[in-house]
């Protein structure tokens, strides 16, 4: 049974050797469901303010588009527009033409055009910051009637609720990545221990790891949240981990001595 439960941990993985032993001889499976926690935790705020990002930012970029757009009606894979005529969406900063409708034929490629998008009676072509142009056509099948207003209040809508997408995305991608890494760490801590004459197995420290990899997840997530960052910072993070993943093993034989390095 384990002595400290898992919001204790949080706090004395920064600093407790008795954290440390009970975690090598009690925890066990529990180290993955302390991650779970853990990753669940920090990125939290991290969801938090990204949503409230694209709250702020995303509904005058629907306003920017669908302010400017035509109401289209495709029928039978051919798009229609009130006039025959291009529509032009310009950014309202720089005034550069970012996307066109146009069903007369007047744009009918998008090197043409300088756009990014363009949308011709029955083409939906692209370009990106590469130049790569990519030309698809409408589906002969496809009938779509879109009116503007409707369609930006429904997406202003469905973004409110992208967190719910995101949050479980970014627990289950860290997670895995945490995982590998973990299993990854738990290899200089076994060099470690055998350098210092501890007995201590592969599967152990790997426990270990998963705990004493908290201080270094922690200050990530704080450095993310104000958007500092600083040269090698990866490698600051590899020492801090490793460095809490020394002190966690040697906290387990504090009554021995070890050897030196």
């Amino acid at each position: 049974m384990i002595r400290y439960n898992y919001f204790q941990a949080l706090v004395m993985s920064f600093y407790s050797k008795d954290l440390y032993r009970d975690v090598k001889e009690n925890w066990g499976g529990h180290a993955i469901l302390y991650l779970l926690l853990l990753l669940a935790i920090t990125w939290l705020p991290i969801t938090y303010f990204m949503q409230k990002g694209i709250n702020d930012h995303f509904p005058g970029v629907l306003d920017v588009v669908f302010g400017q757009m035509p109401e289209v009606n495709i029928k039978n894979g051919i798009v229609q527009t009130p006039e025959n005529r291009p529509y032009f969406f310009t950014d309202p900063d720089n005034k550069q033409i970012f996307g066109i409708i146009d069903t007369s034929g007047k744009f009918n490629t998008i090197d043409k055009s300088k756009a990014v998008i363009l949308v011709t009676k029955n083409q939906f072509i692209t370009s990106n910051n590469h130049n790569e142009v990519k030309t698809y056509n409408i589906s002969p099948s496809l009938n779509l009637h879109i009116v503007p207003d409707v369609y930006k209040k429904t997406l202003a809508e469905w973004f409110r609720w992208v967190w719910v997408l995101i949050f479980p995305l970014f627990i289950i991608f860290s997670f895995v990545w945490r995982l590998l890494q973990g299993l990854f760490y738990a290899i200089f801590g076994k060099i470690f221990a055998v350098i210092s004459g501890q007995d201590i197995g592969y599967l152990k420290i790997f426990v270990l790891t998963l705990i004493s990899i908290t201080p270094t997840i922690i200050l990530q997530t704080i450095l993310g949240i104000f958007n500092i960052s600083f040269p090698f910072q990866w490698f600051f993070n590899f020492v801090l981990a490793i460095g809490y993943l020394i002190f966690a093993i040697r906290s387990t034989y504090s009554n021995k001595i070890l050897t030196p390095i």
